[in-house]
């Protein structure tokens, strides 16, 4: 009894080890990519938490200028992220089949979007990613070009009326964004480039900067941990409003 205690002791020791040493030689090769210094266990995510209360562009600025077009950031618990701001070394990772298997962040998506193309993976993607390929042939893009006509005249609109002031146009693209793709893939309009303080619209980036705050905390990945937040009450209340528009919109399609 006792040597098979002794066994089964050795033969955990050298899994564990083995595991152990493949996260080690992992961490050692991310290291390789230059980045801001990481603390133990927490990584960067202070830093990068700290961004969303200042300059969060200013931040990314400043880290490409010092690490260079590729740099990792460590998010805490062993979480890596490789930023990449040269559009052809982009270009070089879409246009792959190699590195395609999704994150496990994406599920913190699941309660909002399901599991569609954009969220699943593996097999499921696959067929999904078959089945809504012809959706996207050119001829039918082109009985949408109005409506990006439309709201791109919106965006001008709007950039000129800053009268040449320095802005952030990360938000005037975004609405415009979203009023193009509720246009287009629900046959809805939903106008939030003219009212951004709409229910939906603040639903919208409510949701979008739970998931993301989510995706910057590790720890928060436990489902359980997460359901006790402040953030997960706001993503709950948006998403009520979400799910509601899509399903009265869906009704009165189809009515």
């Amino acid at each position: 009894m006792e040597l098979v205690t002794a066994l089964l002791v050795l033969a955990a020791l050298a899994i564990a080890t083995h595991f152990y040493n493949r996260r080690r030689k992992w961490v050692q090769s991310v290291d390789l990519i230059p980045g801001p210094p990481a603390l133990p266990i927490i990584g960067n995510s202070w830093e990068i938490l700290w961004t969303f209360k200042t300059d969060q562009t200013e931040a990314i600025s400043n880290w490409t200028r010092k690490y260079g077009s590729i740099y990792r950031l460590w998010l805490g618990l062993g979480h890596a992220v490789v930023v990449l701001n040269n559009p052809e070394d982009v270009e070089i990772l879409l246009s792959g089949s190699k590195h395609i298997e999704k994150s496990n962040v994406y599920r913190h998506l699941h309660p909002w979007l399901g599991e569609g193309l954009l969220t699943s993976k593996g097999q499921k993607w696959h067929m999904r990613r078959k089945l809504i390929t012809p959706t996207f042939h050119f001829r039918i893009l082109d009985q949408f070009v109005q409506v990006f006509d439309s709201n791109g005249n919106i965006l001008v609109e709007k950039l000129l009326s800053t009268n040449g002031k320095t802005i952030n146009i990360h938000d005037f693209i975004t609405l415009c964004t979203l009023d193009i793709i509720c246009e287009t893939a629900m046959g809805t309009k939903v106008n939030a480039q003219q009212d951004s303080k709409s229910p939906y619209v603040s639903a919208v980036s409510d949701a979008l900067l739970s998931v993301h705050m989510r995706t910057m905390q590790p720890w928060l990945g436990n489902d359980w941990l997460y359901n006790r937040t402040e953030g997960s009450k706001t993503l709950n209340a948006a998403l009520k409003v979400l799910h509601k528009y899509s399903r009265e919109d869906s009704w009165s399609s189809y009515c």
